[in-house]
């Protein structure tokens, strides 16, 4: 996985820009899981309770995912408003 380095020259857009890969690269992952590993063991399971239960987790978990990464945007689409003032400088 590439890093990101953030100089001097970085700007908040920047930022935002790898921030938003990250997460887009996150959610291939979560969807490759899903497909090649999660849904075939589900399958698998005989007891239509114990599926129902083990596919209400991976849904809930998914779906709390999925709010942070909403979250995640919302803020980023406002970071651009910023002003300096509101940014906390590391020396």
């Amino acid at each position: 996985m590439e890093e990101f380095f953030c100089d001097s020259n970085c700007t908040r857009n920047d930022i935002a820009y790898e921030m938003l890969k990250a997460e887009s690269k996150m959610l291939c992952c979560l969807v490759r899981l899903f497909c090649e590993n999660l849904a075939p063991d589900i399958a698998a399971i005989e007891d239509p309770i114990k599926k129902a239960e083990v596919t209400k987790k991976i849904v809930c978990a998914y779906a709390f995912k999925e709010s942070a990464m909403s979250k995640l945007v919302d803020v980023l689409r406002k970071f651009d408003e910023l002003d300096e003032s509101h940014c906390y400088h590391l020396e």
